[in-house]
């Protein structure tokens, strides 16, 4: 069956089928046309549409991760998702709000305020970033350690399979889904499974008061004698975060929230754990992570156990002379390299996996392997790619192990 820009069109309206450009697909994937559907049903039948004529589809929200995972094998039709930007519903007495993937996640945020909510979802660039791309790459920085990932804070889904079949979590059974946690297998699967068009989330109060307050570790032995006794402290941090640059002491940084005299209480106990002195710090150094990508780079993000945190980060310095980083207790580091220091990504890998840890290569890659070595789950993952998309018209091949 033959397929061209007129049977999209047919759809989802003229006016939202546009030829592709370089910039709309994933680095190194040249599409054939932009399709922009309207609701979930326009999704379906694009989808739908797309299957039968044998293309590849990769769906797109805000177009800020554009360049995570492997180039898909073929990439013909971009599915924007941008025109389903409508909160369904803020159900603020259950602390619960659906809402379609293309909402930006700052908007959503900004409405959630108004009933002294938000949902503590991240990402590098919220203004543009959609709540359906972060939940797709399961991104996540500094608010981990208190809320959990990001799909800890899922409740439900709404999917277009490989078919065109909408699937919902907790309602409608589907054959070749039954059986599966939809909505921890849609977040971070990089759309490969299918495509995410709604959720319900799990939202929290707004603090009453905030207050962010910071710390001085010095030598890597004291970070980490820092961070356990963090841990052990009997507070709840909000966020937790280590600025780090080559040749530079670490600064971490932490915010409490409540009362002002409960902020004053973890504030008190933090010192007395740490047995360090604490001293306030401006609320703009939680856009550090932000400052990474403001300038091209080759960017990773390394995992490890949290309590190999401080190796990791010895590992990474001693391979390369110029790096910058953004460090969380929950073992993830998020680090900015020059493009010629890609020749460190293999011992860097290498190291890590001595801890169970991995290094991924967010963008500025080029021909880099973007997840490394596939591990022991790879033929679990192979198995699930084939029972929810075995034509392959999802993403071919930007995900771990080719899928």
């Amino acid at each position: 069956m033959t397929i061209d820009a007129t049977a999209f069109a047919a759809i989802v309206g003229a006016d939202h089928v546009t030829p592709a450009q370089a910039a709309d697909a994933p680095p190194g994937a040249m599409a054939r046309w932009v399709v922009a559907p309207g609701d979930v049903a326009e999704v379906a039948a694009v989808v739908r549409a797309a299957a039968a004529g044998g293309l590849a589809v990769v769906p797109r929200g805000g177009g800020t991760k554009l360049a995570r995972g492997n180039p898909p094998r073929r990439a013909d039709v971009v599915l924007a998702l941008h025109r389903l930007d409508r909160v369904v519903e803020h159900a603020h007495g259950d602390m619960t709000a659906t809402v379609e993937a293309g909402v930006p996640l700052a908007a959503l945020q900004r409405q959630l305020a108004r009933q002294r909510q938000f949902v503590p979802l991240e990402s590098h660039m919220p203004e543009r970033a959609t709540v359906g791309g972060v939940l797709a790459t399961a991104d996540s920085g500094a608010l981990r350690l208190r809320y959990g990932p990001p799909r800890d804070l899922v409740l439900g889904v709404t999917v277009v399979l490989a078919d065109g079949t909408i699937a919902r979590s907790g309602g409608k059974v589907v054959k070749n889904v039954a059986g599966y946690d939809l909505p921890k297998l849609m977040t971070g699967a990089l759309g490969t499974l299918g495509v995410l068009v709604a959720a319900t989330l799990r939202l929290y109060p707004s603090p009453e008061h905030e207050v962010t307050i910071g710390l001085d570790p010095g030598d890597p032995a004291a970070l980490e004698r820092m961070l356990s006794a963090l841990r052990a402290a009997p507070v709840t941090p909000t966020a937790v975060q280590l600025r780090l640059a080559a040749g530079q002491p670490a600064a971490l940084d932490v915010r409490v929230a409540g009362t002002p005299a409960a902020c004053d209480e973890q504030i008190a106990a933090i010192a007395t754990a740490t047995a360090s002195t604490v001293t306030p710090r401006d609320p703009g150094v939680w856009q550090a992570r932000a400052a990474l990508w403001h300038e091209p780079a080759l960017m990773l993000k390394c995992t490890t156990r949290p309590a190999q945190l401080g190796a990791a980060l010895a590992h990474l310095a001693a391979l390369t002379p110029v790096w910058r980083a953004v460090a969380y207790p929950t073992g993830i580091i998020e680090v900015a390299l020059p493009h010629a220091a890609s020749a460190i990504v293999a011992p860097l890998r290498q190291a890590l996996a001595a801890s169970d840890g991995a290094a991924v290569v967010l963008a500025g890659g080029g021909d880099l392997e973007a997840w490394g070595p596939a591990g022991g789950d790879a033929a679990v993952m192979q198995r699930i790619k084939q029972q929810f998309d075995p034509q392959g018209v999802f993403n071919p091949g930007r995900y771990l192990g080719g899928i």
